[in-house]
């Protein structure tokens, strides 16, 4: 089994510091080999394509990424809430979308990965008022620049700070044990690691914005780190 990587909530393009956050992840893919990658929402802040325009802000990231499946690896991209717009440029160049999550086997047991946000009501109508054809055929209307204004004057990312969450489990997620025995999700900023029951673990990705939250899932563990720290694990 080649190693996989899960990274969650970059918010690239918004948020305090954001250019050393881009370039600290530039530099983590570029160390990365052999190892596939899961892209687990809120990568881009935000992800709105146009037929024609890539956001410059971006490229810098797509290339790297680029560079990193060309050595032969894998990057599935599950949207967010801040991501899900369109992704048709994303599946061209490479990325496996996952709009529905992604599902995976570990150690004989299921392991369902997902950004988390879909599993309340709230989160379901956000993503149907941001997401539908509707809403993104007008946003195509707009030229880039207003398009950009407009969703960065909601996102709530460049007032954040370090150590504010909204609680360590996503709401709603607690139901997705009765098919799977490890959930992993991103979407609170809270990471972690809680045993649910016998067997059934609940892993939160924590996030990139402050951190540099990310898991690394070999043959024998799932391991939680903070920069080069090991956190927590199963295994």
């Amino acid at each position: 089994m080649k190693p996989i990587i899960v990274v969650s909530d970059l918010h690239l393009g918004a948020g305090p510091e954001k250019e050393k956050r881009e370039r600290d992840f530039i530099d983590f893919i570029k160390k990365i080999d052999n190892a596939n990658l899961v892209l687990l929402g809120d990568i881009f802040d935000f992800w709105i394509e146009y037929r024609s325009v890539v956001y410059k802000r971006y490229i810098k990231v797509l290339c790297a990424l680029m560079n990193f499946m060309e050595k032969g690896n894998r990057i599935y991209f599950v949207p967010g809430n801040h991501d899900f717009y369109n992704t048709e440029y994303l599946r061209n160049i490479g990325f496996d979308v996952k709009y529905n999550g992604l599902q995976i086997k570990w150690k004989g047991r299921k392991v369902f990965l997902h950004h988390g946000d879909v599993f309340s009501l709230r989160g379901r109508v956000t993503r149907f008022f941001y997401g539908n054809p509707v809403t993104r055929f007008l946003f195509k209307l707009l030229h880039p620049d207003v398009g950009l204004m407009i969703a960065n004057s909601v996102s709530k990312t460049p007032y954040k700070v370090e150590g504010s969450t909204h609680g360590f489990m996503p709401e709603g997620t607690e139901k997705l044990f009765k098919e799977y025995d490890i959930v992993i999700t991103g979407h609170t900023h809270s990471p972690g690691i809680k045993k649910i029951a016998n067997g059934k673990y609940y892993v939160n990705a924590g996030e990139w914005l402050f951190k540099r939250n990310y898991i690394k899932i070999t043959e024998d563990e799932i391991i939680l780190f903070n920069h080069t720290e090991r956190l927590q694990k199963i295994g």
